[in-house]
């Protein structure tokens, strides 16, 4: 065939080649939006999430801002846990054409676990329990399952510190002018090992001040010493309980101790 020789009939042949394309992309491009219409509707009941990256993340729910309007109602709570990190309950509760359709999914962090990590797994998390809800619409065709399988896990790493955790704080301040000054300063230190069996916690701190003016010929003085030790020792009775002491030892010029002495049991 011999190629067009007007400009015209060039752009007309391509068009021509390539309106099967463009057709199919137009019509893939509908049905997708026509699918999202007919997502579950979301509303996220949380105080403290992070909304905008959970909607980010999970793009197969539609989210409205009340909370009748949804068919999926999520209330998101938090509890501490023994070891000082945080156990986050998802409860997923249906409405409208999913009425009767509940669940509820958990995970637990860590105090060592920052935001970016708790909000990865929470997003995970809702993925989880969205799918009961989400495998009754059209829109579960555009829905993938994805399985890891476990990997056989490396040697762990001994650790040398034996699960202890040190911490050292100190914090200053100073100002003053002719007539006057003040100074302040702080230090802290902190010892924390916490195991399946056994849980402790050591703390020392220490705070100095001193301030000074002059009035009228009058110079005055005054300088305050604070001292606090803290310990606690928990022993694990079994998977529900423990037990333990806690002491406390404190000394303060402006509360009038010379030594304070405090424990108690810890249950």
């Amino acid at each position: 065939m011999e190629p067009p020789k007007k400009p015209f009939q060039a752009v007309a042949l391509i068009l021509l080649l390539a309106w099967p394309v463009l057709a199919a992309a137009q019509v893939e491009e509908v049905d997708i939006e026509a699918l999202k219409k007919t997502a579950p509707k979301v509303f996220i009941d949380c105080q403290s999430c992070d909304l905008e990256y959970i909607k980010t993340e999970v793009t197969f729910v539609n989210y409205v801002r009340d909370r009748k309007e949804a068919d999926v109602h999520v209330l998101i709570t938090t509890m501490k846990t023994g070891s000082e990190g945080k156990e986050h309950t998802l409860t997923f509760m249906g409405q409208n054409s999913f009425w009767g359709l509940d669940d509820i999914q958990k995970f637990v962090s860590a105090k060592s676990d920052t935001d970016d990590d708790i909000r990865r797994v929470l997003v995970k998390t809702m993925k989880i329990g969205l799918m009961s809800f989400v495998a009754r619409t059209p829109i579960a065709r555009r829905v993938e399952v994805e399985y890891k399988p476990a990997t056989t896990p490396a040697a762990a790493a001994k650790d040398r510190w034996n699960s202890w955790v040190f911490n050292l704080a100190a914090e200053g301040y100073f100002n003053g002018e002719e007539s006057y000054r003040n100074r302040y300063m702080e230090f802290s230190a902190s010892a924390n090992r916490v195991t399946p069996d056994l849980k402790l916690q050591l703390g020392l701190s220490t705070g100095i001040s001193f301030n000074s003016y002059e009035y009228a010929g009058y110079k005055y003085e005054n300088r305050r010493n604070e001292y606090s030790l803290s310990a606690l020792a928990v022993k694990s009775l079994g998977p529900r309980w423990s037990a333990g002491l806690y002491f406390d030892v404190d000394a303060s010029d402006y509360s009038n101790l010379r030594w304070s002495l405090s424990g108690a049991p810890a249950a």
